[in-house]
């Protein structure tokens, strides 16, 4: 009989992360909360032990506060979603984090934007 290897191109939090991310984009769109209306998650990271589940999203428009707090208000369901369509033993509890990154890279093309180069420095 053929051993199975242990390596895989990435560890199991990495592939459960992925998985929780792509059920909470799903339940996401069902949930009616303004708040909620323009957001997307960027990533979820998820702890060794599989117990906490850091999600990280983004949103265009809103208040960091205002929509984490949305997350907050509606992770029950969210849980409960993880809980039903993921294939684990236990289901980590949901922790919400805004993600920077997009909005950061907007203000950072912006400024490149508006920058003129300065022939004469050369």
């Amino acid at each position: 009989m053929a051993r199975r290897s242990s390596k895989r191109d990435y560890e199991r939090g990495d592939r459960v992360g992925e998985l929780i991310r792509r059920i909470l984009a799903e339940e996401i769109e069902g949930l009616d909360d303004d708040r909620l209306h323009l957001l997307s998650f960027t990533g979820v990271e998820v702890d060794n032990e599989l117990n906490v589940a850091k999600v990280y999203w983004s949103c265009f428009e809103g208040n960091d506060e205002e929509i984490t707090q949305a997350l907050i208000e509606h992770r029950g369901r969210l849980r409960k979603a993880v809980s039903s369509q993921a294939r684990i033993r236990h289901t980590p509890s949901l922790e919400f984090a805004p993600d920077h990154g997009i909005r950061e890279g907007a203000r950072i093309e912006e400024l490149l934007r508006g920058y003129e180069p300065n022939p004469e420095a050369n």
